[in-house]
């Protein structure tokens, strides 16, 4: 599209600064005016995700869990449901919140050619005294929660982990 908003630029700009009276300049607008009509008649191109889409199945996934810090339930802690893609960004499943007692539910689905590689991604405070960072842990869903379709067959249970430990290799921090 930004080509053609130049192109259009560019030919409006050599239409006028061409003509050498008022006939001219009234001719080359009626060219200018077909150009503009060309152009904005044009469908967008269709990116390659959406033909993969079209193509693609639907596959649901679901994790529930109870987030502890320490003896304590976490709180304000958003719980992410990701596709993890490996040659193009990942996608966003679902997002959540765990409630005032630590207990979490996020589930939704993607579509993809090609099974999907979901991740829970865990955003917390829990052993951080930042104030505009979180911790974000990732955990890798097992495959055989994984099911065809748009609702969630079977949950993975991540249990009750405990936020304060540190996970190496699997722990960033996630700042604002």
């Amino acid at each position: 599209m930004k080509v053609l908003i130049v192109l259009l630029f560019a030919t409006i700009l050599l239409t006028f600064s061409n003509a050498s009276n008022l006939d001219e300049i009234n001719a080359n607008a009626s060219e200018t005016d077909e150009v503009i009509e060309l152009i904005a008649t044009q469908k967008p191109p269709v990116r390659f995700i959406d033909k993969v889409r079209a193509i693609g199945r639907k596959q649901a996934v679901g994790v529930k869990g109870k987030l502890m810090c320490g003896g304590r339930p976490v709180r304000n802690a958003t719980v992410k449901l990701w596709d993890n893609d490996m040659f193009d960004p990942d996608d966003l499943i679902a997002e959540t919140h765990v409630n005032e007692d630590g207990t979490f539910e996020v589930s939704g689905f993607a579509i993809s050619i090609t099974a999907i590689d979901p991740q829970l991604r865990i955003y917390h405070n829990c052993r951080s005294s930042s104030k505009v960072c979180r911790r974000k842990i990732t955990f890798t869903v097992p495959d055989n929660y994984v099911n065809k379709g748009m609702q969630v067959n079977k949950w993975f249970d991540l249990g009750v982990p405990n936020m304060e430990i540190g996970v190496k290799h699997k722990e960033e921090p996630h700042c604002y």
